[in-house]
């Protein structure tokens, strides 16, 4: 249950992530060449507000493909704590074997 939560968490934040750094890629461009242009050192008001929006999407998708991959990992030990307890599967030699040997064959 926490699994799937955990990989819908994290495709969610990853998506928002994505959305964010493409839809204000283009304006982080136009402040990029407008600072280029200037002469003052630093960042306007809106160039500012544009920044932390691109790094804020920058940060929700890195956070999202980390807990994308915390889900992933997780279901990855739950199927192989499946496979442990399943039977093995003997040939058809292991078991001519143990029959030889008179010992009790495993199930």
């Amino acid at each position: 249950m926490f699994r799937r939560l955990f990989i819908i968490i994290g495709v969610a934040c990853a998506g928002t992530g994505i959305l964010l750094v493409a839809s204000k890629h283009s304006q982080n461009q136009a402040c990029n060449v407008h600072q280029l242009n200037s002469t003052r050192f630093g960042a306007s008001d809106e160039c500012v507000h544009i920044m932390w929006s691109y790094f804020g999407g920058f940060g929700l998708m890195v956070g999202g493909l980390l807990v994308l991959l915390v889900g992933l990992a997780s279901m990855r030990k739950a199927s192989s704590n499946k496979a442990s307890k399943r039977p093995k599967h003997r040939t058809g030699i292991e078991i001519w074997e143990e029959s030889r040997r008179g010992t009790k064959p495993s199930a």
